[in-house]
């Protein structure tokens, strides 16, 4: 049986609000074994890990990401998150990934998958959704998600119609699958009503009465210009009712996880620093190439006028605003990046600054990208540095409760008891 054991080290664990000052943990054939106050004498056999100066922590988990390659799943360990969601992917794309991590073919995190988009009879993203037609319909394609492609929830998203969605819903529940939601058609008051457990990315969470009517918001032809909508709702968004919505997600528990720095990244407010970024300068040129050029486009703004622009900057802020008045409500905010291409470790890490900045105090923070999601999961193995949890663990250089960019000055990175070697996880290329 495999033993580790990381020792003289502060111990965030996931749930509380401080650290453990000079603990050790002790981890033994992939679970935690238990954590120690003070030096430890190792097991016999065990390798050690010196911990002094640093920080560890259960590893990060993305709640929300479409990045499906072997070099995607690198980035990810390279920057600490060991669990990733794949919320709406090709469901083979997926599979097949998964297979190469567990059969150890490619080093890369714990892979969760809720299957494709699933979504009305004209789909928004043709390759990575299902169109579904009918309640009858929608039950079929959640029993075989569940099936044929192991999913672990479904993720439905901008124009079902309101029967379809009752039927995903009511099925997946049945099934034991939770169910997440990034609507359009469906308003946010609507979707938890039908008993969603999440709302993410560009939900149609805010309401402005009168500002666009309901058939011009459904008679979009583009996604530039649902985004540049969605910019307009957001600006022009009533606070009662915005207030009245998240006290609705309280109280049915409806967590939110809102990608802000993955959807600035498309309209192109990071392209300069992630030209500049580290994982970025490691990657191979062509792939460097296709990721600037990608970026470039402003796959958002696309089309957009310099209003829709200022728009966007002021509903940005506002939806800010409203995840800080969510989290102090009691509401849960968790950690994605809406990744399509390898710089998920970037936006990663953006995004929990993001919701610092957003008021979120750091261990609050910290807690949405490790408990906090694996509750949300429904997985009390993950997420924590406990006994019996699984041992997916981060250590960094000093102390993120005090700075969350500590989190990015990785020193390890831990799978199921497994110390990987950096080197491996990302190689560097010219």
């Amino acid at each position: 049986m495999s033993r580790l054991v990381v020792r003289h080290t502060r111990v965030f664990d996931g749930t509380s609000d401080r650290a453990i000052e000079r603990a050790s943990v002790v981890v033994e054939g992939g679970r935690v074994r238990e954590v120690v106050l003070g030096p430890v004498d190792p097991p016999t056999g065990a390798r050690v890990v010196d911990g002094r100066g640093g920080t560890l922590l259960p590893g990060l988990i993305d709640m929300h990401s479409h990045l499906v390659s072997d070099l995607g799943a690198r980035t990810y360990l390279a920057n600490g998150v060991t669990t990733v969601r794949y919320a709406g992917n090709d469901p083979d794309a997926v599979l097949a990934l998964r297979d190469h991590v567990e059969g150890g073919r490619t080093p890369g995190p714990r892979i969760l998958s809720l299957g494709p988009l699933l979504d009305g009879v004209s789909p928004d993203y043709p390759d990575m959704s299902w169109p579904l037609a009918s309640a009858a319909q929608a039950r079929l394609a959640v029993q075989r998600l569940r099936e044929a492609y192991r999913v672990d929830g479904i993720i439905l998203t901008q124009k079902p119609a309101l029967e379809v969605a009752r039927a995903a819903v009511d099925e997946a529940h049945r099934l034991g699958l939770g169910v997440t939601g990034q609507t359009w058609s469906l308003t946010a008051r609507e979707a938890i009503a039908l008993g969603f457990d999440g709302l993410e990315n560009t939900s149609r969470l805010p309401e402005a009465p009168g500002l666009l009517p309901e058939a011009r918001l459904l008679g979009y032809r583009t996604i530039p210009e649902r985004s540049a909508m969605l910019a307009r709702l957001w600006a022009g968004v009533d606070r009662e009712r915005l207030a009245r919505v998240g006290h609705q997600m309280v109280k049915y528990e409806t967590y939110l996880v809102p990608t802000l720095a993955g959807m600035d990244a498309l309209v192109g407010r990071y392209t300069a620093r992630i030209r500049e970024d580290r994982d970025t300068r490691r990657l191979p040129a062509p792939v460097r190439r296709d990721l600037l050029g990608w970026l470039g486009q402003r796959f958002f703004g696309a089309s957009w006028t310099r209003r829709d622009f200022a728009l966007w900057r002021v509903g940005v802020a506002r939806y800010q605003r409203f995840v800080r008045d969510f989290a102090r409500l009691g509401g849960r905010v968790l950690v994605g990046t809406d990744a399509v291409k390898p710089c998920a470790g970037f936006l990663y890490h953006e995004e929990l600054a993001r919701l610092a900045g957003s008021g979120l105090p750091r261990d609050a923070v910290l807690r949405a990208a490790t408990a906090g999601a694996a509750d949300a999961l429904g997985r009390s193995d993950l997420g924590r540095i406990a006994p019996g949890a699984i041992a997916d663990l981060v250590l960094v250089s000093g102390n993120p409760l005090r700075r969350l960019g500590a989190l990015r000055a990785i020193r390890a990175v831990i799978v199921a008891g497994r110390l990987l070697d950096p080197g491996i996880v990302l190689p560097s290329n010219p």
